[in-house]
């Protein structure tokens, strides 16, 4: 299962940059729709590929491709807004919830014959990195208010959408070829976000050293995005379709490494420390890690 690893590797990288996205967006500086933009306009670095593969989709993939990256910057601007307006313990566990869940919905409804040799190990393997995605990010006494539970279930289901549509059209062009037509859809959405004003205004107007830091860490961050979202789209590309929700559900993976990354940033940089360690929380994320590695287990039998 290359895609597996892929995957594992893909949110290793993804686990550094949330913890420089838990810093920028934890500050009023850089805004959701500002940072997705910026997101979006370094997606221009894979048009280098269109060298090796200068493909033109039909129309109608074409569309599917551009669907899919809008889709994407959508539900990216969806998931920055609910993380500025919620804590991270309550809409994480949402998006991580609901999320494989749309994904296997509309994977299902695609290619239903292809489940029938779904195994029951598979279907524990699933629920088991699922609840432990969730676990190991959830907070005793931080309740999901109506309000984010409808944020961040929309959230999900554009990304899923976001997943789904790409998986389409990379069953039909190469890895390649979609990394490039879908990377356009992030541009043209980027582009679109500046007939807002506040991100115009936030873009061109003078910065102060303090804010030119921030987009330093910033940009820093967006590289290594960049580098863990190709091999995320590779591990789409090369997943069969009845296990791209397992891409998704692996998700808890990624926390794993967050978890591990702050406990040694605390250790050595106090102000690093973004939450209370605590013997019941420590206790619960070991509980989560454990049902994040037997699900693991369970995936590769």
């Amino acid at each position: 299962m290359l895609w597996l690893t892929i995957s594992i590797i893909s949110y290793f990288l993804f686990a550094i940059v949330a913890l420089i996205d838990e810093i920028l967006l934890s500050d009023k500086i850089i805004k959701p729709k500002v940072y997705a933009f910026y997101a979006g306009i370094l997606s221009f670095l894979v048009l280098f590929l269109l060298f090796f593969d200068s493909t033109i989709p039909s129309f109608s993939y074409l569309l599917i491709a551009f669907i899919s990256g809008i889709l994407w910057m959508v539900a990216i601007i969806g998931f920055f807004e609910s993380l500025k307006r919620y804590e991270l313990s309550r809409v994480v566990p949402a998006i991580g919830a609901f999320l494989p869940v749309f994904t296997l919905g509309l994977s299902y409804l695609y290619k239903g014959s292809e489940f029938a040799g779904f195994s029951i190990l598979k279907i524990i393997s699933f629920v088991l990195l699922v609840v432990g995605g969730v676990l190991i990010v959830l907070e005793k006494n931080k309740k999901i208010s109506r309000q984010s539970l409808k944020l961040t279930t929309l959230t999900a289901f554009l990304f899923a959408l976001s997943f789904f549509t790409a998986k389409i059209f990379y069953l039909n062009y190469s890895f390649i070829s979609g990394l490039i037509w879908i990377r356009f859809g992030w541009i043209i959405s980027a582009i679109a976000l500046l007939i807002f004003p506040d991100v115009r205004n936030n873009i061109f107007k003078k910065r102060k050293n303090k804010k030119l830091n921030f987009l330093k860490l910033f940009f820093s961050a967006q590289i290594i995005g960049v580098i863990a979202g190709v091999l995320q789209n590779f591990a789409i590309y090369l997943a069969p379709i009845i296990y791209l929700s397992f891409v998704n559900a692996l998700e808890g993976v990624k926390y794993v490494f967050v978890l591990i990354f702050i406990l040694i940033l605390a250790r050595f940089y106090p102000r690093f420390s973004f939450e209370k360690i605590t013997k019941k929380i420590i206790i619960q994320k070991a509980f989560a890690i454990m049902l994040i590695i037997i699900g693991l287990i369970l995936l590769t039998l």
